[in-house]
Parts: structure tokens; C-alpha cells; sequence
């Protein structure tokens, strides 16, 4: 009954949080150059990295958004977002990244291009296999996409630690989710999304993201019956009229 009740905390009782948060960042790495944008930031990095690169353009709390271009990229990201403490609808999400190779000679081997998205203090526990990953691309172009999901004991940005699950890779238009996690968390933990770019030239991606947890059968069940139970209610009020 407990673990119940807590799913259904989980599903519909933690919208009365106060999601905000600005620990999230972003973190750009190509060619040997590493970009990071922290939530409401400015680029850090060396002058090759960030020559190109925006800071955050998004003025909400818990949402990154950048454009730019970095060794031979050209990349737009709509937003990070994160919804720390919690993890509904999600725990973050990375949305509507485009990344674009410009390079005549393709962005492959050393210059493959990693996006990570990250952000700490989450509090929900999740036990072993507990969490959920999904990631779509459409693609045009030849190359190769994936996303890696991770979580971290240490509550610590960008750790890479434990891994949640890997979705793809893609050679084409497709979505996917994978479902895992080795051992529990261990509160607060951090979440990271690993997203991995390989084209040829003028290869273009877009791509969504998000890590969330897997709602509990029996939670399921409550809300079911929580709506089936609200359903009556309003039929017996319209009998009543």
C-alpha cells in the first residue's frame, strides 16, 4: 500500500512542487573542445570553444536554450529543461536539439560531437530498473545518433556513473526508450543525457530526450480507479440535475 501511494505521489502529487531549478547546464564537446553553458549563463570554455556558442538565451529557471556553432557544427537547441526535484513528466528533457554537420569532409571519429545535459538534487527515490529513457531522431543525411541516460549517487553534474540505458544508435528517422538502472538511487542523485552525433557532410539531426521514472502497476491501478470514481461522481450529479 505504501509503495502504491507513493507511485501515485509520484504520477499526480508532485505537480505542487517547485520545480525551479538553476544548478542545470549543458556541456558541448567536439574535436577535443568542450563547451559548458550553465542555466542562465555564459559560455565557459576556451576562446575556440565558446568563439561560437551562445550563453543561455532561455531567462527561465531550469530551462537552457543555445545556438551556435563549434568545429565545423552548427547546432540550435530549443532547451534543456529540467524539473529537479521531481521527475514528472520528467526529470530533464532535451528538446528540440538540431545539429547540423557543415564540414565538406563529414564530422566523424575525433569530431563527433557529444551534448550532454545534466542537473542534480532530485529526491525521488527510484528502486533498480526504475527509470525510463526515450529518444527520437529525424534525420536527413548519412550518420549515426544515440543517447545514453545515467544517474549519480554523488549528486554530481555530468557524472557518468551509473547507467540508466542507451537508446539507438540510429542511422535514420526512428524513436526509441530503454529501461534500467543497475541499483537503486540514493537521494539526491543527479541525471545526465549523453547525446552522440556522427555525419557525413550537411547531415542534419533533430532529436528529443528525457529521462522519467516507470510508473508502478499499482499506481496505475489507484489512478484508475481515482478516475472511474470521479466519473461516477459526475454522472450521479447530472442524474441529481
Amino acid at each position: 500500500m505504501k509503495r502504491a501511494l507513493f507511485g501515485m505521489m509520484l504520477l499526480v502529487g508532485l505537480s505542487s512542487r517547485a520545480f525551479a531549478s538553476t544548478t542545470d547546464a549543458l556541456q558541448i564537446t567536439t574535436g577535443g573542445l568542450t563547451a559548458t553553458i550553465a542555466d542562465n549563463g555564459s559560455c565557459t570554455g576556451v576562446a575556440a570553444a565558446c568563439s561560437g556558442i551562445s550563453g543561455d538565451l532561455n531567462a527561465t529557471a531550469g530551462t537552457d536554450t543555445i545556438t551556435g556553432t563549434i568545429n565545423g557544427w552548427s547546432l540550435y537547441i530549443t532547451s534543456g529543461t529540467t524539473k529537479s526535484p521531481g521527475l514528472v513528466p520528467f526529470g530533464i528533457d532535451l528538446t528540440s536539439l538540431t545539429a547540423s554537420c557543415m564540414v565538406s569532409g563529414g564530422c566523424t571519429g575525433a569530431n563527433d560531437l557529444h551534448i550532454i545535459y545534466s542537473d542534480a538534487y532530485f529526491n525521488v527515490p527510484v528502486a533498480a530498473g526504475g527509470f525510463l529513457t526515450s529518444y527520437s531522431d529525424t534525420q536527413n543525411g548519412t550518420g549515426i545518433t544515440s543517447q545514453s541516460a545515467y544517474f549519480d549517487n554523488s549528486n554530481v553534474l555530468f557524472a557518468e556513473t551509473s547507467l540508466i540505458g542507451t537508446v539507438g544508435p540510429f542511422s535514420g528517422t526512428n524513436s526509441g526508450s530503454a529501461v534500467g538502472g543497475a541499483i537503486p538511487v540514493v537521494l539526491n542523485y543527479s541525471l545526465t543525457l549523453d547525446d552522440t552525433f556522427s555525419g557525413g557532410p550537411t547531415t542534419s539531426f533533430s532529436t528529443d530526450g528525457n529521462i522519467t521514472a516507470v510508473p508502478e502497476p499499482a499506481s496505475l491501478t489507484l489512478v484508475g480507479f481515482g478516475l472511474i470514481g470521479l466519473a461516477g461522481m459526475l454522472r450521479r450529479r447530472q442524474t441529481a440535475h
